[in-house]
């Protein structure tokens, strides 16, 4: 079977999601949870940030001055850039970790946000030494990390998942708040009313899922596959609903998801993929890829921005699945590591839903295509 962009629910679950009741929040919010941390649940993570934005300009009486790395989706930032000011920092171009030397030089900021990209650990002991040297207030983002990892929401006073990314369901976010932080809970939850409960509509999500299980659905998706038409382009820019609330269908796919099947099968996927593929071109897994830390893709370093444009096109033109990422906000250098990684990373699947060897076989296939 040809790979899919994102896991497909099996048929049990798309039935489970066409149901109404709400799942229980505290026995979903047990897989992201840790003794004695609480969670909220959103739709999205943006919706997350806005809170949180929302509960610092309470505590702090002014709208938060929030550091963000260069390195990160714009349209994601909507919500909070309306509630906040936004500094930006640098990113290492080897570790995308932040460049500690640029963040020397940043203006007064409140909240610091520490990106996990693509399910990978970030430095974050450096990170709440640096906030503390700040008096600032370290965010941890982990929207791309399928569950808590050891190095992963233990420092910061909140962390952000979303599961959603990595499970087969339409939404679903959430902010973790730290033992340490129990006095944000308060304005927290008193942002998220102020936020509204209205949730995704979820049944033209549940009715495309369907539709791409059958075999007119895989027909249709190899000719009109998704992503971007070509590798330097990036999405048009949307306005994000105003749909901040956990759905239904959310909540009940992701209490159904099997977390500890998933992480092995993603990791298993991505190492045998990165085995099968590096020697094919001039490109290498951007991580050491490890047994115990699923990712959220497979991120492959091309050599230069032709070799992935290459690549890039190779694979579209086999209706195969690859990303870029991310489009970057206005104002990012022509000369900064944000942009080189914009023009060098590919991404692949390597989700629950991949098999592995087939899926290697399909992208070896097309790498042979060469324009």
């Amino acid at each position: 079977m040809r790979p899919t962009t994102v896991p497909l629910p099996g048929w049990g679950a798309l039935r489970a999601a066409l149901g109404t009741a709400a799942a229980d929040r505290e026995a979903l919010s047990a897989g992201w949870a840790r003794p004695g941390e609480r969670a909220l649940w959103f739709s999205r993570s943006a919706w997350s940030l806005a809170a949180l934005a929302d509960a610092f300009a309470e505590i702090l009486g002014v709208p938060p001055v929030v550091a963000v790395p260069d390195y990160i989706c714009n349209a994601a930032l909507a919500p909070l850039a309306q509630r906040a000011s936004l500094v930006f920092y640098p990113v290492s171009a080897e570790t995308l970790a932040p460049d500690w030397q640029g963040c020397a030089d940043l203006p007064r900021f409140d909240l610091f946000l520490l990106v996990h990209y693509f399910g990978q650990p970030s430095e974050a002991a450096a990170a709440a030494d640096f906030c503390a040297d700040h008096r600032a207030v370290l965010i941890e983002d982990a929207a791309h990390v399928l569950r808590p990892l050891p190095g992963i929401g233990e420092t910061g006073m909140a962390t952000l998942y979303s599961p959603h990314k990595l499970l087969a369901a339409p939404d679903g976010a959430a902010l973790v708040v730290a033992e340490t932080g129990a006095e944000l809970l308060a304005p927290l939850r008193a942002a998220a009313d102020r936020l509204g409960d209205t949730a995704p509509p979820t049944g033209n999500w549940v009715w495309r899922r369907a539709i791409q299980k059958t075999p007119p659905g895989r027909l249709l998706a190899r000719f009109r596959p998704g992503g971007q038409p070509d590798f330097a382009s990036d999405p048009a820019p949307t306005p994000l609903p105003i749909t901040p609330a956990l759905s239904a269908a959310g909540g009940t796919l992701i209490g159904r998801a099997d977390l500890d099947a998933i992480a092995l099968r993603r990791a298993a996927n991505a190492i045998a993929l990165a085995e099968a593929l590096t020697p094919l071109a001039e490109w290498m897994p951007l991580f050491q890829l490890r047994n115990d830390v699923p990712p959220y893709r497979l991120v492959m370093r091309c050599r230069d921005e032709t070799v992935a444009d290459d690549l890039y096109a190779r694979f579209r033109a086999a209706r195969l699945p690859v990303e870029s990422w991310p489009d970057l906000p206005e104002g990012v250098g022509a000369d900064s590591a944000a942009r080189l990684l914009r023009g060098t990373l590919l991404l692949l699947p390597c989700h629950q839903g991949i098999e592995a060897e087939s899926a290697a076989a399909a992208y070896a296939r097309a790498m042979e295509n060469r324009r």
